[in-house]
């Protein structure tokens, strides 16, 4: 458990059949990952494939200064 610490789970939104397991048992996955702490959520890229990153940078970084905001 991550206590009350700040969680954020970016999962894409798109999925190649070759990049992930079947959708059910990724996002339990996923939620399991999320649900470690209280404060965890799990935010879908709905544009994004694997690389969230490069595919919704903006996304990262507002979720980034979220979680920072809420840390204060």
């Amino acid at each position: 458990s991550l206590g009350d610490l700040p969680l954020v789970v970016i999962r894409a939104g798109t999925r190649e059949a070759i990049d992930y397991p079947p959708d059910a048992a990724w996002d339990a996955n996923l939620k399991d990952l999320a649900s470690l702490s209280t404060r965890g959520k799990l935010i879908v890229a709905k544009n994004s494939g694997h690389f969230v990153q490069l595919d919704q940078p903006d996304l990262v970084v507002e979720t980034i200064h979220d979680i920072r905001e809420i840390s204060k």
